[in-house]
């Protein structure tokens, strides 16, 4: 039997040969996960990129939300939203998937050992397991093709890509909730004019009733009075709850079932140097859901070489000792196999993958064409709210304000009957709701714009 031992004490040098070159790692392997970006200036800084966006240290526990404040700034709510909403969140652990994933791309198999046992039980006596003849082994795919490395290349842009995707909707967060925030300063402005009138409907009311005491005027009046009161009632009643409502919906963006602000402080004020659209062209191709396309391409074509690898059969090689029970000999012996590539050559996955890279091309034409169209509606957007306030401020509103005054004036003098002052009221009123839906329109499509170029609209 020590012929025997010295075979099993070999094959135990064997494994352990084996064990050591399957925990050999590339250089892209080493480092426990390390996030290294594939070939290339755009995947690299786009892995950069991610590993600069999304730390570790910033990802937050399911629930976890940020404190009350009495006053949010438009920074404090984008900051908010891009530090604690969920769907960040979840791209950010998406990174982390990828991670693991290209690091276990660079895997190599594991080595498979093997035991067999023949000619137990003999045709006389029977001997049960004494006469058997045994054999151990051990077997090792080689993978053939370069297929190792180039699942390691998909991999790794694959986890380039999903840093762009975050990129993108850490952009999409930042813009939405610019927006939502530029919707409850409306709505704060909107409420403080609505309690403006009821004042001034209640204090109208009041010169009626005296001047239908005074005999002056008709009662009529008091109850046309009294009707534009119970409007502005109403409208006032709408306005808090649209407020309301707002307020809600910004809080949701950090994951908040109810407002963790008591008000939202900021100006919605506009300028008129606006740079020309040729200034964003180049800002705009860098926008991920255009640049991303790069890596996208490459993984797809890297895809395709993966596939036409897999078209090459893999090798296995064995080695192991048997051991003759009889003569108590034992013997070296080898194995080696290949498959036959008869019946499945992998073509149907090379066509498709090839359609995949023919049709990558185009999606990134799509890409670019809504981008810009994004873009070009949002800048026109922009222009045409900035003279619309241009206008408003400069001309309608200053002139409504003095018809006004003089038409309330001239009522308490007798000029004037109640139908003009309401009127007046009206229109006053109407043109300064108009200014404050032109100040959030103009700044909706800014937040548009400055989430599709990724950076403040007048640093430019």
């Amino acid at each position: 039997m020590l012929g025997f031992q010295d075979g099993l004490r070999g094959m135990c040098l064997i494994a352990v040969a084996l064990a050591l070159a399957g925990c050999q790692t590339s250089a892209h392997e080493r480092g426990d996960l390390a996030l290294s970006g594939p070939d290339g200036p755009s995947a690299g800084a786009a892995a950069a990129r991610a590993e600069a966006g999304p730390p570790d240290g910033a990802t937050t526990a399911p629930g976890e939300r940020p404190g009350h404040v009495a006053r949010l700034t438009m920074r404090a709510a984008m900051l908010r939203a891009v530090r604690y909403s969920p769907a960040l969140q979840v791209v950010r652990e998406e990174i982390k998937a990828r991670r693991g994933e290209t690091f276990q791309a660079g895997r190599i198999p594991n080595p498979e050992i093997g035991a067999e046992v023949e000619n137990f039980g003999g045709t006389g006596d029977f001997k049960g397991f004494e006469s058997a003849d045994t054999t151990i082994s051990l077997a090792q795919v080689i993978e053939l093709g370069g297929k190792r490395l180039k699942r390691l290349r998909v991999a790794e842009l694959e986890e380039s890509l999903a840093a762009w995707d975050f990129e993108a909707a850490r952009l999409t967060v930042a813009s939405q909730a610019l927006q939502a925030f530029v919707d409850v300063l409306v709505a704060q402005k909107r409420l403080a004019i609505h309690r403006e009138v009821a004042a001034i409907m209640a204090r109208l009311t009041d010169t009626v009733r005296e001047r239908v005491r005074a005999g002056k005027v008709s009662s009529v009046e008091l109850d046309r009075a009294r009707v534009e009161q119970a409007r502005a009632l109403v409208a006032l009643k709408q306005a808090q709850t649209t407020l309301s409502v707002a307020r809600r919906r910004m809080a949701l963006f950090w994951g908040a079932t109810s407002p963790d602000f008591e008000r939202a402080v900021g100006e919605l004020s506009a300028t008129n140097h606006l740079p020309p659209p040729e200034r964003f062209r180049a800002y705009l191709e860098r926008n991920p859901n255009i640049a991303r396309w790069a890596d996208e391409i490459a993984r797809r074509q890297a895809a395709l070489a993966l596939e036409r690898a897999k078209a090459i059969p893999n090798l296995t090689i064995g080695a192991g000792v048997r051991h003759f029970e009889e003569s108590d000999d034992s013997a070296l012996v080898a194995q080696l196999s290949i498959p036959l590539q008869v019946f499945d050559r992998n073509r149907g996955n090379i066509r498709a993958a090839s359609a995949r890279v023919a049709k990558s091309l185009y999606e990134r034409e799509a890409a670019n064409i809504d981008i810009n169209t994004r873009f070009i509606d949002a800048y026109g957007a922009l222009r045409a709210s900035e003279a619309k306030l241009r206008v408003l401020v400069r001309q309608v509103l200053p002139s409504a304000r003095r018809v006004f005054a003089s038409m309330e004036r001239g009522y308490r003098e007798g000029k004037f009957d109640l139908l003009n002052v309401l009127d007046a009221q009206r229109t006053l009123i109407q043109t300064r709701l108009d200014v404050i839906e032109a100040q959030a329109e103009f700044h909706k499509a800014r937040a548009i714009i400055e989430g599709l170029i990724g950076r403040d609209l007048y640093s430019l």
